[in-house]
């Protein structure tokens, strides 16, 4: 396990995407979410330095009480939402509410408020990204408006705002990752000079928590070896989050089990399963899962030769059954055991398999398997123009039931007396004690994997055979 003092800058695999700029100069809404559940207590929000957002009010002149906050720049954009807080020149902290808020480019008339003072800053806030700017107005007759210089500061005679929040500039390309240490995994990068918000440090200080929209809960931990800080001495201790559990080595199938019927949320347990050959009766499919209501997902892209095959999915409850994106078995229900199959035709190489299964209540039984089916995708018929099957068949084709009532020749070639006839498939049987029936005239006989099972080869009247026999 990394230890927290460990640095990472970003690998080439992790430059694919950036983390949107954050804008390093933050009002009181911002403070108290960078340092929700850290502090109890905190002192005033103190005014922000202004970015390079530029928030226009109008008009410039006259009373303070009618300003109109209307954003332009690269951190604004159309339908968003900015608030406006005046102040006096001397003020260094923000009152507790904003007097007015406006959508961008909007231009609504705004309440006259007696406790507005004659002249004032405007600190606005962009609601929806916390991008922050800021503007001056004057009442008439009043010094000219300040300037912005190119840091973003707001310069104005005999007044100085101080910035405060505790903030990092990245000193190269540096990852953004879910915890202080390269074992956590990847969130984001920061860019050259790109600064950040810094909301906490691990207790060895060798990491900084920094405020991040790409990190989960909007935070992300950065190394304090490439970022340069400043006002981060009440930075809060944070504890870091636990690591990640160690990725799964998959080599059959991934398995996904969810606590739930509807494979939602984060699965409880990933494992790799051998085969998707279940029956675990009223039990749970693994320690931690329940007995009913829940669910799982099976993936895989096994190799193929080219031909057709039959998906047989024996399930109590519901089965899905996706081949190459495409479904081909939906029964998403509660159903006693049952087999549904798809044939679909494959070309030779690999092909994505996906298995959904749930389970209700009852027993749980959840199983996939295929057989490639050739040309004969129900019974291979083998006719011969003999009564002992001797020789080369003089007609072979796909029959899909054994259930026949000649009157004359079974087809072309074959005679309507003094004739044979062999049929063979593989066919899938769920685990149970099955009932095999023969009727015949005038003689058969029946083998399951190579037994023979039904022994009735003979001339005579019609006759009914049959034996039970369980199959696994």
């Amino acid at each position: 396990m990394t230890e927290c003092g460990m640095f990472d800058q970003p690998t080439p695999s992790a430059l694919g995407f950036k983390v949107a700029p954050i804008v390093i100069i933050a009002a009181w809404a911002l403070v108290l979410v960078g340092l929700s559940g850290c502090l109890s207590t905190a002192p005033p929000p103190t005014i922000p330095a202004a970015s390079a957002t530029e928030v226009l009010l109008e008009p410039t002149e006259g009373p303070v009480h009618t300003p109109t906050p209307t954003g332009r720049g690269a951190e604004l954009s159309p339908r968003t939402t900015v608030s406006s807080y005046p102040v006096t020149p001397e003020a260094e902290h923000l009152p507790p509410s904003a007097t007015a808020r406006a959508a961008v480019e909007a231009t609504p008339s705004l309440e006259a408020d007696s406790e507005t003072p004659e002249t004032a800053e405007v600190v606005a806030t962009q609601v929806e990204t916390r991008a922050f700017a800021q503007d001056v107005q004057y009442a008439a007759g009043s010094p000219p408006k300040p300037t912005a210089t190119k840091s973003g500061q707001v310069s104005r005679p005999g007044v100085e705002i101080p910035p405060t929040l505790p903030v990092g500039s990245a000193t190269t390309q540096v990852n953004i990752r879910g915890g202080p240490g390269t074992d956590y995994p990847v969130l984001g990068f920061l860019e050259t000079g790109q600064s950040v918000q810094i909301t906490g440090v691990c207790p060895e200080g060798s990491w900084w928590q920094v405020l991040s929209s790409d990190a989960a809960d909007e935070r992300g931990w950065v190394s304090a070896a490439y970022l340069t800080t400043r006002n981060t001495e009440n930075v809060p201790i944070v504890q870091p989050p636990a690591l990640p559990a160690a990725p799964v080595a998959i080599i059959n199938w991934r398995a996904e089990y969810f606590a739930n019927r509807d494979l939602t949320g984060r699965p409880a347990l990933v494992r790799d399963d051998p085969h998707i050959n279940f029956d675990w009766g009223g039990g749970p499919p693994a320690g931690g899962l329940p007995v009913d209501d829940f669910s799982a997902r099976w993936t895989r892209a096994p190799n193929f030769s080219a031909g057709t095959y039959r998906f047989y999915a024996l399930v109590d409850d519901g089965a899905r059954l996706w081949i190459d994106g495409n479904l081909v078995i939906d029964q998403w229900h509660d159903s006693a055991p049952t087999t549904y199959t798809a044939d679909a035709y494959l070309d030779e190489g690999k092909h994505n398999l996906v298995m959904e299964y749930c389970e209700h209540t009852g027993n749980a039984v959840a199983q996939l398997t295929w057989d490639r089916l050739e040309d004969y995708p129900d019974w291979k018929g083998e006719y011969f123009s003999n009564p002992g099957l001797n020789g080369a068949p003089v007609l072979v084709r796909n029959d899909a039931n054994i259930d026949f009532s000649w009157a004359d020749s079974p087809g072309p070639g074959v005679p309507g007396d003094n004739f044979s006839a062999r049929w063979t498939r593989t066919y899938h049987f769920p685990g149970y004690v099955y009932r095999f029936d023969l009727i015949v005239d005038d003689g058969a006989r029946l083998w399951v994997d190579d037994r023979l099972i039904i022994d009735g080869w003979r001339a005579g009247a019609p006759e009914d055979y049959t034996v039970e026999l369980g199959l696994s």
